[in-house]
């Protein structure tokens, strides 16, 4: 019903959005641009929190490893003075021309130094500066003792070098001069002119001399030559002396030839008076009369 003299209002097509819809929204996007502030402050916190926690950690760590650092050095200086590392014995194997003594000599090792304070790179090495040792093993008998194992270099010849007499081993190395003191008689070796091939070779040519079971012994000579033209030459004392020389071309056969012919020598009787056989080649030379001694 519509009242006299009342004017009648448009209806718009479209109603307008309302004032409170405007504000709703408006209010929204403001907080979600605080939300943002707020979890960025949060993930900023949570970072700070473990670089903290780490740092905290590594100088934990740190702290311990010094600890443990200055407990270890204490430990070590203590174990290395205290008397109860003490040596009490020590024990020297393998010797045969040093004797412990001058094997504890040479090393500078004593009763009553500490055990773990002794420097077993530098003993080792003080004892291989002596020429009569070869080779060294050393080890600790905890609490108080020590092991010491050498290992000596054999002398097989004299060798004459610039007007002195020298041992020298299997292989013709200079050992050291022959003293008076612990002489020992071996046999002279030498070296004919062009003749460091033969020596080059000289402990295999010894060790299938050992091996060839021959009537006499090489090792028993007055002295054993090495030259290209005679190869390995001995002068043997026994029967009045003999000169034995075998060729190192066909080095084995001449061996086994001069065993056989040196065996029909003694079967018959006929050794004494040989002054020489020669095994060279296919051939053994048998020569009567009376050996010259000298070995050039």
């Amino acid at each position: 019903m519509q009242l006299a003299g009342a004017r009648r209002m448009p209806v718009p097509l479209f109603a307008a959005p309302r004032k409170g819809n405007r504000y709703s929204r408006s209010r929204g996007g403001s907080g979600g641009r605080s939300g943002s502030g707020r979890s960025a402050g949060r993930a900023l916190a949570r970072l700070l929190g473990s670089a903290l926690a780490w740092g905290l950690t590594l100088l934990v760590g740190l702290g311990f490893f010094v600890l443990l650092s200055v407990g270890l050095l204490a430990a070590y200086r203590w174990s290395t003075t205290t008397g109860f590392f003490a040596i009490r014995g020590i024990e020297v194997t393998g010797n045969h021309r040093l004797s412990e003594g001058e094997v504890l000599a040479e090393a500078e090792v004593a009763p009553g130094q500490n055990c773990l304070g002794v420097k077993m790179d530098e003993l080792k090495a003080r004892l291989l500066g002596n020429p009569w040792v070869e080779a060294v093993s050393i080890r600790r008998v905890l609490p108080d003792s020590l092991v010491i194992h050498v290992t000596e270099r054999a002398p097989l010849f004299w060798v004459r070098r610039e007007g002195g007499l020298f041992y020298a081993d299997r292989t013709g190395r200079i050992i050291a001069p022959v003293e008076p003191g612990k002489f020992v008689s071996l046999p002279q070796l030498v070296l004919g002119e062009d003749s460091d091939h033969l020596l080059a070779r000289l402990s295999v040519l010894m060790g299938d001399l050992k091996r060839a079971d021959l009537p006499f012994d090489p090792e028993a000579s007055a002295w054993i030559r090495l030259s290209p033209q005679a190869g390995v030459e001995f002068y043997q004392e026994q029967g009045g002396g003999r000169r034995v020389s075998v060729g190192v071309e066909e080095w084995s056969r001449n061996l086994a030839r001069l065993r056989a012919v040196w065996e029909d020598l003694a079967r018959r009787g006929e050794l004494d008076g040989i002054a020489s056989i020669r095994a060279h080649g296919a051939t053994v030379w048998v020569y009567r009369g009376r050996a010259q001694g000298h070995g050039a």
